[in-house]
């Protein structure tokens, strides 16, 4: 459940709001994390932000973000998720003396897995690309259905309580796990492709011998997923 209707970013610190609200002997609800910290009053949430990682300017992501995973839930009566593999897996049997190892590490590849899957539109997409985005673009994904825990204040002090708020809908907390599953899916299909070439796959990068013939096999592989990539090379 939700406590406030509308939502309000500021840059910097909430210390002084927080000093006006308990001097004032006001009932709020307080989160502090951190990146950000949230205050709710009169059904209000004031998100103060100090981090560099999150540009004021770009926080609207995570509206945008969360109003398109919503109507790819309308539009989709249950999510399956793929068959999980690990976040990280190495060939055990790799030759490291035979040739050089060269990486495919995805762009954006989270990101770019939510617009394939159609979780987050064309614009929405477009609008996160930006530099300054990146720790945005993953936080508006991660947080998705997420629960909060907000300490509750009344009359200006802390009342030893805390309210949890929830998205209504359940299934949007499984959302970033899609995406995170299909991307560890990739990782594994790619690493097939490449049999006993393979070295390692760390999340959205997968090493493996380098060759003509396996950075053609894995440009083909990622061209086909719709997946765009930067080469890394020793």
């Amino acid at each position: 459940m939700s406590f406030f209707r509308e939502k309000r970013h500021i840059k910097g610190s909430h210390k002084r709001a927080l000093n006006t609200l308990t001097k004032g002997k006001k009932n709020f609800l307080l989160r502090e994390g951190t990146d950000c910290c949230e205050v709710i009053i009169d059904q209000t949430c004031y998100v103060y932000s100090t981090s560099t990682r999150f540009p004021i300017k770009k926080l609207f992501l995570f509206n945008i973000v969360k109003r398109d995973a919503n109507q790819f839930l309308e539009a989709h009566d249950n999510i399956f998720l793929p068959q999980e593999y690990p976040t990280a897996h190495y060939n055990e049997d790799y030759d490291e003396d035979l040739g050089k190892v060269i990486g495919f590490d995805i762009n954006h590849a989270y990101w770019r897995i939510a617009f394939n899957l159609g979780i987050i539109s064309e614009k929405t997409y477009e609008k996160g690309l930006g530099k300054d985005c990146k720790a945005v673009r993953l936080a508006a994904l991660s947080t998705l259905g997420r629960k909060k825990a907000f300490k509750k204040f009344e009359s200006g002090k802390y009342s030893n309580e805390f309210l949890i708020t929830q998205d209504k809908k359940e299934d949007l907390a499984k959302i970033y796990t899609l995406i995170r599953f299909t991307c560890f899916e990739m990782m594994h299909d790619a690493s097939i492709i490449l049999g006993e070439d393979f070295d390692a796959w760390k999340t959205d990068c997968i090493y493996f011998r380098d060759s003509e013939d396996n950075r053609k096999k894995m440009n083909d592989f990622f061209k086909s997923k719709g997946i765009s990539y930067k080469i890394l090379e020793e």
